[in-house]
């Protein structure tokens, strides 16, 4: 994107603010936001715990096992997302929370692509997240090949009179990684 992704805005409101209002209803033990060292971020609400990631461009897996610390010890779950899911809604996050049953992980498959940064996770991971970023790995697909996973499906979503209300084309789980997909997203909600 050539620039921070949390401060882009779309209708004056920038990225990170939009995820972080889509999480604050289901987030009942709170929001943990892993920013870089020296990044500067919006004012959040009381209930977010912002961590610094001290390693610059160490890639997710190390900025994820920096969240997995600073969260609640009481939680077994929590939903890990990136800051470029401008049209993130709870209902979607509720819902793929509540697939993830007994497995490690419930990753929703969009196109066929496994989406590891829209998933909900157990919290007795973080011992191969760790393990992972000891052996040098920064890649979520290299975790990803270590969890038992539910595939989460657009079927699966969309059984859900919620997420079908609130979000029927799944436009929850479409993130914006380009300058063609911001203005793509700005003429769509223009």
């Amino acid at each position: 994107m050539g620039r921070d992704k949390a401060t882009i805005e779309i209708d004056g409101i920038n990225l990170l603010t939009r995820v972080v209002a889509a999480l604050t209803p289901v987030a009942r033990a709170g929001i943990v936001v892993v920013a870089a060292a020296d990044q500067e971020l919006a004012t959040l609400p009381s209930n977010v715990v912002v961590v610094r990631d001290e390693t610059p461009f160490a890639g997710p897996l190390v900025a994820l096992e920096r969240g997995i610390a600073a969260l609640d010890p009481t939680l077994v779950s929590f939903f890990l997302c990136a800051t470029d899911l401008p049209r993130l809604d709870a209902a979607v996050v509720a819902r793929i929370v509540a697939l993830r049953g007994c497995q490690d992980a419930a990753v929703p498959e969009t196109d066929g692509a496994l989406q590891p940064l829209a998933a909900a996770y157990s919290v007795q991971i973080a011992d191969r997240v760790s393990a992972l970023v000891a052996r040098g790995e920064r890649s979520m697909r290299a975790l990803l090949g270590t969890l038992a996973i539910r595939r989460v499906t657009r079927e699966d979503l969309l059984g859900d009179e919620a997420v079908r209300t609130c979000d029927p084309g799944l436009a929850s789980l479409t993130d914006v990684d380009t300058p063609m997909d911001l203005e793509a997203l700005r003429t769509r909600l223009g």
